[in-house]
């Protein structure tokens, strides 16, 4: 029930602006419940973003990846030196008076500088760690796009069997409908020909404007459910939609799956909670590798050339070169306590993930328990209706039998008409109550979606 509610507060806005051109449309194409799901996995919304989310952690992996491989940066600087600095030498230097200084202006007013740094990582401890993490956050986001999928095929199932109960109790109110006017004909006739009393014809007009009102309540819900489907399925909801499928043809019951066995690890919210825990511990290690050393080779080349003018296009000037190539170690020695802060922060983390993984197990269970209770209930609701059903068709033939042979009433037949309208729609509703268990079932044991 919740499931519908909130979908349906989603949809009010949008539905009842779009809902008389929705009316007006023409017949669209076939969907069986099975190419249903298949367009809403190529068209949800939700789905769709789980696929990029994918391709996001494939580029955050490739991100990672490129800290470890050679780093190549150029660089270009030009300085142009407005107001050359001014350095203070001894006077005596330059054969002066010993405490006396003379100002003296170095270099040009032109300088420019170009340059290529390379850098390689030889080993660090919590990078080689960090990656294996991130490959394996690569694993869950595809894991959490399945459990997107399994979703969403649930919910186009769940809203094809609402689209598909909605459109039955129209017709079978049609149905019924047409059952009235025909009797209200006949009593007219009775009526007419001095027969029977006028209330015998009011009872059945008063019948006739009920149902006459609850067909267009039915239309505008039978009009809704589809727009749901669509909604779930990812299609334009202007465009129209025909569901090939039907109850009864979906309807099938197996009361073996009652007694499925059930394993946690066949749920993807327990492999999700899994990967975390382990993405977790991965933390912890990688945090604690760095107190190790880490090490790294870097080169660079350059060349740097100094001009009064600005003349380095000139090929008969100068350039200056400097190259080197150096070895970096850098040894961890005390960081007032950070990373060991860090490590214990991530241990109380995956402390907290273990004891959730407890309560997840546990929750399972007792959701797989009540699956099958209610999965046992609509079976049982569905027998007991299946039963009623032929009552109720039977009591409105020994009615309807009873009036025209004039020793029965039209309120006994009105009475009869609407116990069985009523045990239809409880009937349908059974099957569709059946259907829904069913699907919650197999999702708890995670089985089908």
């Amino acid at each position: 029930m919740h499931y519908k509610k909130a979908l349906i507060s989603v949809l009010l806005i949008v539905i009842v602006g779009s809902f008389q051109n929705i009316q007006a449309q023409t017949s669209g194409p076939d969907f069986s419940l099975t190419e249903a799901i298949q367009y809403g996995l190529e068209h949800n919304v939700q789905l769709k973003n789980a696929k990029l989310d994918i391709s996001e952690s494939k580029k955050s992996v490739t991100e990672l990846m490129a800290n470890g491989l050679p780093q190549i940066n150029a660089s270009v600087g030009y300085t142009n030196y407005l107001s050359l600095p001014t350095s203070l030498i001894p006077a005596e230097f330059l054969g002066g008076q010993p405490g006396e200084f003379v100002e003296l202006s170095f270099g040009v007013k032109h300088n420019l500088t170009a340059s290529v740094n390379a850098s390689q990582m030889i080993f660090d401890g919590s990078y080689l760690i960090g990656l294996k993490a991130s490959r394996m956050f690569v694993e869950m986001t595809r894991k959490q796009s399945r459990q997107s999928e399994r979703d969403i095929s649930m919910n186009i199932s769940k809203a094809y069997y609402l689209a598909l109960i909605s459109h039955k109790a129209y017709l079978l109110t049609i149905d019924n409908q047409k059952n009235i006017s025909k009797m209200l004909n006949e009593t007219q006739a009775m009526y007419d020909n001095g027969l029977i009393e006028s209330i015998e014809v009011d009872r059945l007009k008063l019948s006739k404007a009920n149902i006459d009102a609850q067909i267009k309540s039915l239309k505008r819900k039978d009009a809704f459910a589809k727009q749901l489907l669509k909604f779930q399925m990812g299609m334009n909801l202007q465009d129209s939609i025909n569901l090939s499928d039907s109850l009864t043809g979906l309807f099938d019951p197996d009361s073996d799956l009652l007694n499925k066995s059930f394993n946690q690890t066949d749920r993807i919210e327990f492999t999700l909670l899994d990967m975390q825990e382990q993405l977790t511990e991965l933390n912890v290690k990688r945090y604690r590798a760095m107190y190790l050393p880490t090490l790294s080779v870097n080169a660079a080349y350059q060349q740097n050339a100094q001009r009064d003018q600005f003349d380095f296009y000139k090929s008969d000037q100068p350039w200056f070169q400097t190259a080197l190539v150096g070895v970096n170690l850098n040894i961890p020695i005390f960081d007032s306590f950070r990373k060991r802060s860090t490590v214990q922060k991530e241990q109380i983390n995956l402390m907290k993930l273990h004891n959730s993984k407890s309560q997840l197990a546990q929750s399972l269970s007792i959701e797989v328990g009540k699956a099958r209770i209610d999965y046992l209930n609509a079976m049982e609701q569905f027998t007991t209706q299946q039963g009623n059903l032929d009552l109720a068709r039977h009591i409105l033939d020994v009615a309807t039998t009873k009036y025209r042979e004039g020793v029965g009433s039209s309120l006994e037949v009105n009475n009869a008409q609407s116990t069985l309208l009523q045990t239809q729609n409880q009937y349908i509703n059974a099957i569709y109550n059946l259907l829904i268990a069913k699907t919650d079932l197999e999702k708890a044991l995670g089985l089908k979606f």
